[in-house]
């Protein structure tokens, strides 16, 4: 989900996520269901970035393309395109094992939650060649 997403769904409790010196705050958090507040959480890095204005479209497409990669690779979905690609380009497979190995030595367990607040440098890295390859792979025009 899109953090401008995000935060417009917000407003429809009548709240608002700010941004201030000390990190994000929630107002009137008791009007935004538990289930979205944990939606907030798993965000926030992402939420901070947009809210910053350091959040661009390729930081999206990127966050797009690791999620459903890893829900693919890991069996959870399957999605057709992303299959060619990572028959194609086998490397992508180490790339993921790499990236999900990475994430889960700093605590992501689930991969129903979103792997955000499990980042490091070195993640955020894999996860820019992991996008690229994509990319690569799409624009050779690739079944």
């Amino acid at each position: 989900m899109h953090p401008a997403k995000i935060i417009d769904e917000i407003s429809t409790y009548k709240s608002e996520i700010k941004l201030t010196k000390d990190g994000l705050i929630l107002t009137n958090h008791e009007n935004v269901p538990v289930e979205f507040v944990e939606i907030i959480q798993e965000y926030k890095p992402r939420l901070l970035d947009f809210l910053e204005g350091t959040y661009t479209k390729k930081h999206y497409a990127t966050d797009q393309t690791i999620y459903k990669a890893i829900l693919h690779w890991c069996g959870k979905e399957h999605n057709h395109h992303i299959d060619l690609w990572m028959n194609d380009v086998p490397e992508v497979c180490d790339l993921l094992y790499d990236l999900t190995a990475e994430l889960a030595q700093n605590g992501w367990k689930d991969i129903n939650e979103m792997y955000f607040c499990y980042e490091t440098d070195r993640a955020k890295e894999l996860s820019i060649q992991i996008y690229d390859s994509a990319i690569a792979f799409r624009n050779r025009g690739a079944r």
